[in-house]
């Protein structure tokens, strides 16, 4: 699985248990399966935009929230552009 998955997973967890809910009780409100919350969280299977909608919803947050807590990657001059151009690091160029 992707590590955004697994970042927002981890994420999943914290937000529900920080609002005392169990799997359990979370997927009931959020209308999944006990175990689909456990592989979300787990990073062992993604989530469909609108399955992460919901997760908002029950935890009471933006789904933007899940990716502003991701860190962004390190931005680097791009020796081919004489300092004029910044790519992302994982950019070949």
């Amino acid at each position: 699985m992707s590590k955004i998955s697994r970042k927002i997973g981890n994420q999943i967890r914290e937000r529900r248990t920080a609002m005392k809910m169990t799997q359990e009780e979370f997927a009931k409100k959020a209308g999944f399966s006990p175990a689909v919350v456990s592989h979300w969280e787990t990073g062992r299977r993604s989530f469909s935009i609108d399955s992460l909608e919901m997760i908002a919803f029950v935890l009471r947050c933006k789904v933007g929230d899940f990716f502003d807590e991701i860190k962004q990657p390190k931005k680097i001059l791009c020796p081919t552009c004489n300092g004029q151009g910044v790519v992302n690091e994982n950019t070949i160029h």
